[in-house]
């Protein structure tokens, strides 16, 4: 097992083979970070790539924790991700989120929030929202689906954001979709909106693609 709560720079890439544990520090450089296992990211700041593979998973969070994505700072997902009790902020130049993989939001009301940037969040695999809380995606220069997101339980709080919507948006019956101020929101032509849940959308929106009620 790795813990790390100090600080990790350099140009070369790190693969770790057991558990990795990072309680703090700063983990930066233009290499890449690759655990072959699972995953747990308690706080700290991320400055470099942080790759979670196909069959591996991270797990974000520790209660009221605090997790900086920074200058340069990138995770990509190929396997799972669950987003437990953590704030999430957005710092510096470019730090971004890729999701090609499954990323559960399963937390208590945490959101992703301004530090002192925007953020960029591209899923081309599956977000979930799952429990009763209403978690917010704030300030994101470009939220962009082309993958699915699923809302089955509690609210998802889109607000300050660029969101465009290529993929499936859908709410279960208990989930609720919310587009709050300071939005551009685009159902693009690929986009398709749909499920038996709610969607909240008092805001200016466009729709070139599909919204289907009750389809999921």
């Amino acid at each position: 097992t790795f813990f790390n709560s100090g600080n990790i720079s350099g140009i070369g890439n790190l693969v770790t083979n057991g558990p990795f544990i990072w309680n703090g520090g700063t983990i930066a450089g233009s290499g890449t970070l690759t655990p072959n296992n699972n995953a747990t990211w308690s706080s700290g700041t991320l400055q470099r790539t942080f790759t979670i593979n196909n069959g591996q998973t991270l797990t974000i969070g520790n209660t009221g924790s605090y997790c900086y994505i920074s200058t340069d700072g990138s995770l990509q997902n190929q396997g799972t991700v669950n987003w437990n009790n953590a704030f999430i902020y957005w710092q510096g130049t470019n730090p971004s989120i890729n999701n090609n993989g499954i990323f559960n939001i399963d937390n208590a009301g945490y959101g992703m929030y301004y530090s002192n940037a925007y953020g960029i969040f591209n899923n081309s695999g599956t977000i979930n929202k799952l429990n009763t809380y209403t978690v917010y995606l704030q300030y994101l220069n470009t939220l962009n689906n082309t993958g699915t997101i699923s809302i089955q339980n509690g609210a998802l709080n889109l607000a300050n954001s660029t969101f465009t919507n290529n993929g499936l948006l859908t709410t279960s019956t208990n989930g609720i979709f919310q587009l709050n101020s300071g939005n551009a929101f685009t159902n693009g032509a690929n986009g398709i909106m749909g499920g038996n849940g709610t969607f909240d959308m008092p805001y200016t929106y466009i729709n070139n693609g599909t919204i289907a009620p009750g389809a999921s």
